[in-house]
C-alpha cells in the first residue's frame, strides 16, 4: 500500500510501538510475553479494575507560563558615542568666493526655500547666505545628481568660513530615487541675528548638464531629541524579544529626519522585525531602513520604505532607521505638527508547540494507566480537542513568549484501520491559526476505534486502540509535540 506524506512522517515512530504493543496488551488474558513494552504485574495488580475512575496528574507544560510580547516604551535615549561624521571636523574652513554664491532671490529672513545650481568638478563649492535670528533650527537638505560618479557634500558655516556642522556620506545610487540626500541640522547661537552660509562641495566628479538641489527650513518648532538629521547622528535603539515603540517625537519641517540605529544580535529569537508608522497628523510620515556598507565613512543603501508598516528580513548586524515627512514641501501644514508612532516588534521564531489540555468524552486531561504502563495516556471516544501555544524562548531569560498568526495540525493515526486498509479511518487532522497570543484550539471527531487491543479484570474487557496523536507546525513538522492516545472502543462483561 502506497502511503502517504502524513503517514510516512509517522510510520517509523508507531512501528516498534505498534509490534510491542499488541504483545504487552493481550498478556492479561493470556500471559507475560518477554520484551514487552512493560515489566509482569503481580497477581494481585492484575486482578484490579484499571485506574479510569481517577484523572492522574499527568503535566503536559500546563504549568509553564506563556507570555504575549509587550513592546519596550521608549521614553529617551542611550547617550550617542561620537556624533561627528568621519571626513569633516567642526571648526575647519572652507574658502567662500564671491562669485560662487548661488543665484537665487530668496529674502534674507526666510521660513522656507530652496534654490538649484551646478558643480562642474572636485573642489568646487557653491554657498547661500542666511541672516538668522538666535535659538531658532535650521534644517538644510541636499538632493545631489542621481549619477554614480557624483559626489557631493553639504555644510552650514558661520560667516567667516567655519564649518558649525555637515553630512559627507558616499554616493550610493538606491535606484530611481537616487543617493540618499545629504541632510543637516543646526541651532543657531548668540545674542542678535547671524549670517550663515550653506555650502555645498564636490568631492567628486560635477556636471554641467545635472542640477543638484537645495532645500531649507528655518523654525523654533523641534523636539527635545534634535538633531539627528544624518544616520551619524543616529540615536541607538536597543531591539529585545518584545521589541520597542516610540511615540514622543514629531517631524516638525517638512525637511526634518529622525534617525535611529538598530543592532541585531546573534542570539536572536527572530529573523524578521515588523516595523510601523503611524501619526494623526495632517503630515504624514514615511520610514525608511538602511545599511551601512562600508566601514569608514557612510554609504546608506537603502533595503525598504514604507508610509505604514512593513516586514523587514534581519541578519546579525546594524540598521540604520530613517522616519521623514512623506509629503512635498509645499504640501506641509506647520500649523498640525503631532507627535507620529514608531514601533518596531520582532516576528518570533516558533521553536516549541506546548500541549496545554485535552478534552474529550471522559473530561478535561483524563489520563488512565493501565496496569504495566510506564504512564498514563490520555483517553477518549468519539472526539477529541487540544488547547495549547506555539513559542519562542528567549535564550538568556528562559521566557517563553506565545506567536500568533502560525497554522497548527493535529493528526489521529490510528494503526490498526491503516493495516486493515480502512484509511478514511485511519486518519484525521484539524487545523487552526494561532490567535494574537500564541494560543490554539483544535477539535475533531473521531471515528469509531477497532478495538484491536484488549484489557481483561476478571470481570469485564476492555477493547481499545493505541492510537499516534501529534501536533506540529503545519509548515514546519520538525516542530511538534508527538504523542500517544488511548482511543476506547467497548466494554464487555466477561
Amino acid at each position: 500500500m502506497r502511503l502517504t506524506k502524513n503517514k510516512k512522517r509517522f510510520i517509523a515512530f508507531w512501528s516498534a510501538i505498534i509490534f510491542v504493543s499488541s504483545l504487552c496488551l493481550n498478556k492479561y488474558e493470556v500471559h507475560a510475553t518477554e520484551n514487552s513494552w512493560f515489566e509482569e504485574e503481580n497477581s494481585e495488580e492484575k486482578n484490579q479494575l484499571d485506574e479510569e475512575v481517577s484523572e492522574l496528574s499527568v503535566e503536559y507544560n500546563n504549568e509553564i507560563e506563556v507570555v504575549e510580547q509587550q513592546p519596550k516604551k521608549i521614553e529617551n535615549f542611550s547617550e550617542r558615542e561620537d556624533i561627528a561624521n568621519i571626513e569633516y571636523k567642526a571648526g575647519e574652513k572652507i574658502y567662500i568666493e564671491d562669485e560662487k554664491v548661488m543665484n537665487t532671490p530668496l529674502a534674507r529672513q526666510v521660513l522656507a526655500g530652496e534654490a538649484s545650481d551646478y558643480l562642474l568638478q572636485a573642489g568646487d563649492v557653491k554657498s547661500l547666505a542666511l541672516s538668522l535670528n538666535p535659538g531658532v533650527y535650521l534644517q538644510v537638505r541636499l538632493t545631489q545628481p542621481n549619477n554614480s560618479e557624483i559626489d557631493y557634500d553639504l555644510y552650514v558655516l558661520d560667516n567667516e568660513g567655519n564649518i558649525l556642522c555637515g553630512s559627507d556620506m558616499y554616493t550610493y545610487v538606491n535606484g530611481a530615487d537616487g543617493t540618499l540626500q545629504e541632510s543637516v541640522g543646526y541651532i543657531t547661537t548668540g545674542t542678535a541675528a547671524a549670517t550663515y552660509h550653506l555650502a555645498v562641495m564636490s568631492m567628486a566628479g560635477g556636471s554641467a548638464d545635472e542640477m543638484f538641489k537645495l532645500e531649507f527650513t528655518v523654525s523654533d518648532i523641534y523636539d527635545q531629541f534634535e538633531i539627528d538629521e544624518n544616520p551619524m547622528q543616529a540615536w541607538p535603539l536597543t531591539i529585545g524579544s518584545d521589541g520597542v515603540i516610540l511615540n514622543v517625537r514629531s517631524i516638525s519641517s517638512p525637511l526634518d529626519n529622525d534617525w535611529y540605529i538598530i543592532d541585531i544580535p546573534e542570539n536572536r529569537i527572530y529573523d524578521r522585525l515588523s516595523i510601523g508608522i503611524s501619526s494623526e497628523s495632517s503630515n504624514t510620515c514615511r520610514v525608511e531602513v538602511y545599511r551601512n556598507i562600508i566601514a569608514n565613512g557612510y554609504k546608506m543603501e537603502r533595503i525598504l520604505a514604507s508610509d505604514r508598516s512593513m516586514s523587514l528580513p534581519v541578519g546579525t548586524g546594524t540598521y540604520y532607521i530613517r522616519v521623514c515627512s512623506n509629503k512635498p514641501m509645499a504640501n506641509y501644514n506647520d500649523q498640525d505638527v503631532q507627535n507620529y508612532t514608531l514601533s518596531m516588534i520582532p516576528k518570533l521564531k516558533p521553536e516549541q508547540i506546548l500541549l496545554l489540555e485535552y478534552d474529550g468524552n471522559e473530561g478535561v486531561n483524563h489520563y488512565v494507566k493501565y496496569p504495566g504502563f510506564t504512564r498514563g495516556y490520555f483517553r477518549t471516544k468519539s472526539w477529541i480537542s487540544v488547547k495549547g501555544a506555539v513559542v519562542a524562548i528567549d535564550k538568556d531569560t528562559g521566557v517563553k513568549y506565545g506567536i500568533s498568526g502560525y497554522s497548527v495540525t493535529s493528526m489521529y493515526f490510528n494503526p490498526y484501520w491503516d493495516a486493515n486498509h480502512t484509511p478514511h479511518k485511519a486518519v484525521v487532522t484539524g487545523t487552526t491559526v494561532t490567535d494574537s497570543v500564541g494560543d490554539f484550539y483544535i477539535q475533531m471527531q473521531l471515528p469509531d476505534a477497532m478495538g484491536a487491543e484488549t484489557y481483561s479484570n476478571g470481570i469485564s474487557t476492555q477493547y481499545f486502540d493505541m492510537c499516534i496523536f501529534n501536533t506540529y507546525l503545519t509548515e514546519q513538522e520538525n516542530i511538534k509535540y508527538d504523542d500517544i492516545i488511548i482511543h476506547y472502543s467497548m466494554s464487555s462483561f466477561n
